[in-house]
C-alpha cells in the first residue's frame, strides 16, 4: 500500500477490499482520523467480475460493510436502520436504503455530439470579479484527460461503446433495485456538508467525453482562515436551516424550481418565489425545519460546532467545524447578524435588489412587492445571513479547496461531519454515468460550543 499528501486528505494505491476484513477497517480508521479525508484506486477492483461488470448486489454491500467497518464504536444496530434522507427520496436504492445513485442512465447521441465538438476550457477570469471568484475560474481541467475520445475512433465504435455502456448501467440498476437516479450532472458548485458521519462516493461509471471533479476543504480550515476578531464572531452565530427559502424537496429539485447559488456555491443568490411553489408545496415549506425533523435537526444552533470523533485526539481547535448549508440557511439569529455584518463589511452591500422590499407602505401594510413587514423582515435577513456565509466560507476556500479529478475505480472515503464539498456543473447530462454514495449515521453526533 502507497500513501500520496495531497492538499486535503491522502490517495491510497495498491489497497483492495474484497471482503470484510478488520484490519483494513483498522488501518482505514486511522487513517481517516488523521487525514479527514482517503482517496483510494481500485478499491473494489478484486471483487467478482471486475471493474463495471462486478455484481451490484456485491458493490453495493462491500460498500456498506467497507463504511460501517470504519465507523466501527461509532454506530449501533438501532442507528444502521435510521435513514439520513428526507422522506420518499427517490434516490434511495430499495434494497440499500443507505446508498445514494447519482446520474443518468440514457444517452442522447445528438447532445453527445455537440459536447464533443463544443467543449470548451473554463472562462477567464474578468478583472473586476473578486479574487475568490477570479481562483475558482482559472481552475481548468489538466491534459491528457483520460475520459474524453480520440478523434481516431471511428463513430460506428463510439457508438457501439455508448450502448454498451448504457446496457451495463441498466443492468447494475436492474440488479440493484435502485428505481431512480438522481441527476447531479448539471447543478453546479453548491458547497454543504451532509453532516452525517461516515461517507464513501465511488465512481463507477464516468462520461467519457467530459471529467467529473469533486471539490473538498476541511472546514476546520475554512474557519482558521479568518482573523482571530472575526473568528470570535462566528463561534457566537447562531443559525436557523430549513426549506423555508426554497423548499421542502431534493436539491436538485429545488435548483429546477428556480432556486440558484452564486458562482462559488457559497450562498443562495435566488430563492424560490412562494408563487413558484404549489398550496402543498407551500404548505410543507412554512412548517420550516421541524416539518422534517429527521432532515435538519442537526444542522440547528451554532454555526461552529464540535466534531467529537476527533476532538479527544487532535484537541478541540482541530475539532472545531462550520458546520452550515449555504443553499437552505434561513438566517442568522440577531443580535449576533448585526454584529457579523460589521465584522465582515457586507452592510450597504447589494443583497439581491431584486428581491428586495423597497416602496413600503404603512397604510397599505404591504411593500410594492406585494409583500407584509414581516415577510419583507425575514427576506432582508435571509439576503443578509448568506452575504455573511459567502464571506465567511470564500477566504478558506481560496486557500484551502482541493479538486479530485475522477477516475473509473476511484473511492472517496470522508467524515461528513468535517468536510464541505461540492461537484462541478458538468455542462451535459448526456452520457450514461453512475457514481454510488453510502452513509452512516453515526453515534457520536456534533455538539454545541460550551
Amino acid at each position: 500500500m502507497s500513501v500520496k499528501e495531497l492538499k486535503v486528505g491522502v490517495e491510497i494505491s495498491g489497497l483492495r477490499v474484497g471482503k470484510e476484513d478488520e484490519k483494513i477497517y483498522d488501518q482505514f480508521r486511522a487513517l481517516l482520523k488523521e487525514k479527514k479525508l482517503l482517496f483510494v484506486k481500485g478499491l473494489f477492483a478484486d471483487l467478482e467480475g471486475g471493474g463495471q461488470q462486478m455484481q451490484a448486489t456485491k458493490l453495493l454491500q462491500s460498500m456498506q460493510d467497507l463504511a460501517q467497518g470504519i465507523a466501527g464504536d461509532e454506530v449501533d444496530a438501532s442507528v444502521l436502520n435510521l435513514n439520513p434522507f428526507a422522506a420518499k427520496d427517490p434516490s434511495c436504492a430499495t434494497n440499500f436504503p443507505r446508498i445514494r445513485a447519482l446520474g443518468i442512465a440514457q444517452c442522447n447521441q445528438d447532445s453527445v455530439d455537440t459536447a464533443r465538438t463544443e467543449q470548451k476550457p473554463l472562462p477567464k477570469a474578468q478583472p473586476k470579479t473578486c479574487c475568490c471568484f477570479a481562483w475558482w475560474q482559472r481552475r481548468t481541467t489538466p491534459q491528457g484527460n483520460p475520459h474524453r475520445f480520440s478523434s481516431k475512433v471511428s463513430r460506428t465504435k463510439k457508438n457501439a461503446e455508448e450502448k454498451s455502456q448504457t446496457k451495463v448501467l441498466e443492468n447494475f440498476l436492474c440488479d440493484s433495485g435502485i428505481q431512480t437516479l438522481e441527476n447531479t450532472s448539471t447543478r453546479g458548485m453548491e458547497w454543504h456538508t451532509d453532516g452525517i458521519g461516515i461517507t464513501i462516493l465511488y465512481a463507477h461509471i464516468l462520461p467519457k467525453t467530459l471529467m467529473r471533479r469533486t471539490w473538498f476543504v476541511d472546514s476546520n480550515k475554512v474557519l482558521t482562515a479568518l482573523s482571530l476578531d472575526q473568528q470570535a464572531v462566528v463561534r457566537r452565530l447562531r443559525q436557523v436551516i430549513g426549506p423555508d427559502r426554497t423548499m421542502e424537496a431534493a436539491v436538485g429539485c429545488a435548483l429546477e424550481r428556480g432556486a440558484q447559488m452564486n458562482e462559488l456555491g457559497t450562498r443562495l443568490e435566488r430563492p424560490i418565489p412562494a408563487s413558484w411553489l404549489s398550496m402543498e408545496e407551500l404548505r410543507e415549506r412554512e412548517k420550516g425545519w421541524v416539518g422534517n425533523a429527521k432532515r435538519w435537526s442537526h444542522l440547528q444552533g451554532s454555526l461552529v460546532k464540535r466534531n467529537m470523533s476527533t476532538a479527544n485526539e487532535h484537541g478541540s481547535s482541530s475539532a472545531d467545524v462550520l458546520f452550515v448549508n449555504p443553499m437552505h440557511l434561513v438566517r442568522f439569529e440577531e443580535p449576533e447578524l448585526s454584529e457579523a455584518t460589521q465584522v465582515f463589511q457586507t452592510v450597504g452591500k447589494d443583497t439581491r435588489k431584486s428581491h428586495s422590499s423597497s416602496g413600503w407602505s404603512e397604510e397599505s401594510g404591504k411593500s410594492e412587492a406585494g409583500k407584509t413587514k414581516e415577510e419583507s423582515m425575514k427576506e432582508k435577513s435571509g439576503e443578509l445571513s448568506s452575504a455573511v456565509l459567502a464571506a465567511i466560507l470564500e477566504p478558506g476556500i481560496n486557500q484551502h479547496a482541493y479538486a479530485h479529478y475522477w477516475e473509473e475505480g476511484d473511492a472517496a472515503i470522508f467524515d461528513n461531519r468535517q468536510l464541505l464539498h461540492s461537484a462541478d456543473n458538468l455542462q451535459s447530462s448526456t452520457e450514461p454515468h453512475l457514481m454510488l454514495q453510502i452513509f452512516v449515521k453515526c453515534t457520536t453526533s456534533m455538539t454545541e460550543l460550551p
